[in-house]
């Protein structure tokens, strides 16, 4: 019994208890569903019509927990009280004038100490009694199924920070705190006189247990919705940002008219620092603050009566991002925006593009998902009309753990929507997007951004604040200058507080060695900034080193003096303090940071084996850790450690963030600005990458990604293993063409059970063990844990020469070998050389696979299972590679695969079996590129293949084939067929049998054939 079933049964029973109380006990009032009528004057017909209406739904369903067995009892006990009082209402009704409830209950009243009018009432209190302590317990008990996956649907809502978690979880605690109190002693006591209040509790009761069971349904639609919008990266940019530092960026949320404060009374600076004079900050202070004025109240203005873009318009480094952080986060921000939206509910979303190895974060289909997702997570009810015929999919109600997927050009669409004028006018949207110039792509394309954000904003209903560097690509995206910002004339200030604060606090005690001259310093680093934060913390770190020497102010001006102006010529100096092997080290690790492919990166303890790269026996072949290595813990201490000292603070460390955006406790490297990876990317490490060509490879990356696991021990390499696998199956961390040598490598370190996840820690399946990586590779298909290979995996990865090689080593793996067949792994990715390659060495599609069906296991051929697969996966929508249709094209080629009645018996998901369709009807429907081809493969089949040669000689002599050959017409009657077209692609079909002459599949129940 699913959860939504058990809480729509509770209610059912408790609503026909309550009606059915009423009736027995004669009450005065009795619900109306006769419309214009008084309920005293409510016609005995419609009574009982209501009262058949109400014992309709007291139907027992399956159930297997105690729980679900005792609410199937209930409702049967109910079901004999109700055809009781009907019998007693039919028999008092006939018997004289009481067609109406006025005259009827009189009658019932008179009747009360009548033993079976009593017995009613008895058990109907009892009833009542035992389904609130039933339903109080299948709310609390810890083992119950309807509690376990509520328990599943707040944490899958809380996890996406949803609204309808908190309703939720209100709405479950009302049940609650209701149910306690109608079964609460004293409160029995206390109504037994007057029911009143207890009907108005049994009424809200059911009331909110209505709303629950529609909202258990809703909550797991929006939740399915929402995890195939969200993509992992998603808040990386934010996390990986720092907040503004204190004092900074402080006037653009200040109330208007707050007069600027002198350098003397800044709270942010230490108290008492008047040792040197500041009149010269107080003057920029004064000066500043016209322009800051105007600034403020532009922008401001755009806030509460403005429309279209604000442009925030800055200098890399100039603290662009980070101020648009801090007024995403600003609730004065959210105060000016609502007087805009006025009653309308205001939507407020945020988007960093970031150059990073995650196309999605500097992409459009990056930007739009996540507006999409910060949007419905707090306004779910958008969703059925942004993914309408997702939300009408029944296939995503239950379980609460279905997954679906929703393509790009959905989403484009669904974006399209929420944008358009007048699509919504109960709601306003203001969307703050960061980075406009990390965008992937070269300055048309980025223009073609500024375009697109135009449009959004077009309306009335939707507007943007943006930021970007200065380039002209982005120089129109405002129509005049008071909707612009620039952020590096404002900002001299800012940097005076930002150095002034870091020198003393670092200082703390030792400030009394430089107090006579660093305010002088501070001084030329805000004049030498012209607006840069970025430059003016590097130089302020590069002074404070000396400053901590107790050098001179001659010898920390000199200094200052011959800093580059420019970001990247600061970089260059402060790689240049570093001696030739020191640097040589700090710039192999920043060039391997920077080109890191992978998405989460590679952990700090990689760079601890830098220097062994040259070594062609690493990492180890067998695996195993060898004893110089020190721990994974000690490793990443080491690698810390060497970081601060050789890259100046130029990289820092964070911890990783899992798949469902979980901190783990491995830690990456990471630039401390942006500048300065794109400095890496510019190849202004030109030599160090002459000198180590293969430094920034694919497979050095995997090469240190092996080291990374056999430091680890078994427990944390499999944990580390559930943090990257949507990036092994997403990302294609092992598609990449990798060497045989590499891949036998990895091969040794999951050859043993214990390295890889297989079960989770409840018992269940783990989809991040390989055999849930090859079934998402290959479309749903079920692949057993104890069969699953490394060999299988390779395969759907295209590593062709590895495949070849270890097929050489040892032939059976061709024919399957009592494992996961390699070819069928590789057709079901499309990975059409391969499979001919594996069909040259002497694989077959007749090689055989054992199933798993309702009628019990089945050994099958290769080709059937692969053409099974294929199908299931193009009717669920998931989608099939045109590849795979020349993979059909090969099997079919084979003189042995007769397809020729290849029939599936399909049905909507959840749903009973309705239609059929042949696979000639499917190619036909379909139309792949070589559908010819397949269609001319199955028409040769019915006369030329083996079997039907065979079928044709011995018809004469036995009825057998007819047989066989009517199966078809059989399993067919009465179903109609599909057809594959726009309004059936609307829909979600699971094949349920499969038929191919006198073979029968039965019970697949969707598109995942299940390996045994």
């Amino acid at each position: 019994m699913d959860p939504v079933s058990a809480i729509s049964l509770v209610s059912s029973i408790l609503t026909f208890i309550d009606f059915a109380h009423k009736i027995v006990t004669g009450v005065d009032e009795i619900h109306n569903s006769v419309a214009g009528e008084t309920e005293e004057n409510t016609h005995t017909n419609a009574i009982v019509s209501d009262l058949r209406d109400a014992a309709a739904d007291l139907i027992a369903l399956g159930g297997r927990t105690e729980h679900e067995k005792e609410l199937n009892k209930l409702a049967t006990k109910c079901k004999k009280v109700s055809d009781n009082l009907l019998h007693l209402l039919t028999r008092l009704t006939v018997s004289g004038n009481r067609s109406t409830w006025k005259v009827l209950k009189v009658v019932i009243r008179g009747l009360r100490k009548d033993g079976e009018v009593t017995k009613m009432v008895s058990q109907l209190s009892e009833y009542r009694s035992q389904i609130l302590v039933r339903l109080n317990l299948i709310l609390n008990d810890q083992q119950c199924s309807v509690k376990h996956q509520l328990d599943r649907l707040e944490d899958q809502a809380l996890n996406q920070s949803t609204e309808s978690a908190a309703r939720l979880t209100k709405l479950r605690e009302d049940i609650l705190e209701g149910v306690s109190q109608l079964l609460t002693k004293d409160y029995q006591e206390r109504t037994v006189k007057s029911d009143s209040e207890g009907k108005d509790n049994r009424a809200q009761v059911q009331t909110l247990l209505g709303t629950l069971s529609s909202m258990m349904t809703t909550v797991s639609k929006e939740n399915a919705i929402l995890k195939s919008i969200f993509f992992p990266a998603m808040n990386d940019r934010e996390e990986n940002m720092g907040s503004a530092e204190d004092g900074t960026f402080e006037w653009i949320v200040e109330e208007e008219g707050v007069q600027p404060s002198r350098v003397e009374d800044d709270e942010s600076l230490k108290e008492g620092r008047s040792i040197h004079n500041n009149s010269h900050m107080n003057d920029i202070q004064r000066k500043d603050w016209g322009v800051k004025t105007t600034a403020r109240t532009n922008f401001l203005n755009w806030l509460r009566f403005g429309g279209g873009i604000f442009h925030i318009s800055g200098k890399a480094g100039s603290g662009k991002s980070t101020l648009m952080k801090l007024l995403y986060s600003n609730e004065r921000i959210r105060q000016e925006l609502q007087v805009w939206a006025g009653t309308r509910k205001l939507i407020f979303a945020h988007f960093y593009f970031w150059k990073s190895s995650n196309i999605l974060q500097m992409s459009l289909s990056g930007l739009r998902r996540t507006i999409l997702f910060e949007t419905l997570k707090y306004c779910p009810d958008l969703i059925p009309h942004l993914f309408p015929s997702h939300w009408k999919m029944p296939s995503i109600s239950f379980p609460f753990d279905t997954k679906i997927f929703i393509k790009d050009s959905e989403i484009a669409e669904a974006f399209e929507t929420l944008t358009m004028k007048g699509s919504f006018p109960q709601h306003r949207f203001c969307f703050f997007v960061d980075g406009l110039d990390e965008y992937v792509g070269n300055t048309i394309e980025q223009k073609g951004l500024a375009k697109e954000l135009q449009r959004w904003a077009s309306g009335d209903d939707v507007k943007i604040c943006a930021s970007s560097r200065p380039y002209i690509q982005f120089d129109k995206l405002v129509p005049s200058e008071d909707r612009r910002i620039h952020l590096h004339q404002l900002t001299r200030y800012d940097i005076y507080v930002f150095s002034r604060k870091m020198i003393e606090d670092t200082l703390n005690d030792d400030l009394e060695w430089v107090k006579d001259y660093y305010l002088r310093l501070v001084e030329k680093i805000v004049d030498k900034s012209e607006g840069v934060f970025l430059w003016a913390r590097l130089v302020v770190f590069s002074l404070l080193e000396g400053m901590l020497r107790r050098d001179t102010e001659e010898v920390l001006e000199a200094k200052l003096d011959i800093l580059p102006r420019d970001i990247y010529g600061l970089y260059t100096e402060l790689l240049n303090t570093l001696s030739p092997d020191d640097r040589l080290r700090a710039e192999k690790i920043m060039l391997l940071a920077a080109h890191d492919p992978f998405q989460p990166p590679l952990s700090i303890v990689v760079y601890a084996f830098v220097d062994q790269l040259n070594d062609l026996e690493f990492p180890p072949r067998d695996g195993h850790k060898p004893p110089s290595w020190k721990s994974f813990d000690e490793t990443t201490e080491h690698v810390e450690r060497q970081l601060k000292g050789l890259t100046k603070g130029l990289l820092e460390t964070e911890p990783i963030t899992g798949r469902f955006g979980q901190v783990t406790n491995r830690r990456s490297v990471k630039f401390f600005h942006r500048t300065l990876r794109d400095f890496v990317l510019e190849s202004k490490l030109g030599d160090t990458m002459r000198q180590f060509p293969s430094l920034t490879e694919i497979e050095t990356y995997h090469r240190l990604w092996l080291a990374e696991l056999i430091l680890m021990d078994p427990p944390a390499r499999a944990k580390a293993w559930r943090e990257i696998w949507s990036e092994v199956v997403k990302g294609g961390r092992f598609q990449a063409e990798l060497t045989p040598d590499l891949l036998q490598r990895f091969a040794s370190i999951f050859k043993d059970e214990n390295d890889i996840p297989v079960t989770d820690p409840d018992g269940s399946s783990d989809e991040t063990s390989i055999a849930g990586a090859l079934s998402q590779f290959t479309g749903g298909m079920s692949y057993p844990e104890e069969k699953a290979s490394f060999a299988c995996l390779a395969a759907c990865n295209s590593q062709q020469e590895y495949i070849l090689q270890e097929t050489t080593k040892n032939p059976g793996l061709l024919r399957g070998n009592g494992q996961c067949h390699i070819m069928l792994s590789a057709a079901l990715c499309g990975k059409v050389d391969l499979v001919q390659a594996l069909l040259h060495r002497g694989s077959s599609p007749m090689d055989k696979v054992t199933v798993r069906a309702r009628n019990g296991a089945q050994v099958i051929p290769v080709w059937t299972a692969f053409t099974t697969q294929l199908v299931g996966s193009c009717l669920d929508r998931s989608g099939v590679h045109e590849a795979q249709y020349k993979v059909l094209e090969l099997f079919l080629e084979d003189k042995q695969v007769d397809a020729s009645t290849f029939t599936f018996l399909v049905c909507k998901a959840g749903e009973p079996i309705t239609h059929f369709i042949t696979l000639k009807n499917f190619i036909q429907d379909v139309k792949p590129n070589n559908g010819n081809q397949l269609l001319h493969l199955l028409e040769r089949g019915n006369g030329i293949s083996l079997v039907s040669g065979t079928k044709w000689l011995f018809s004469k002599f036995t009825p057998f084939f007819k047989q066989i050959e009517s199966v078809v017409d059989k399993e067919t009657h009465g179903y109609a067929q599909l057809r594959i077209d726009e309004d059936s692609r609307r829909d979600q079909w699971w094949q349920e049998v499969v038929i191919c002459g006198d073979f029968r599949l039965d019970g697949i129940s969707g598109r995942g054939i299940k390996l045994y």
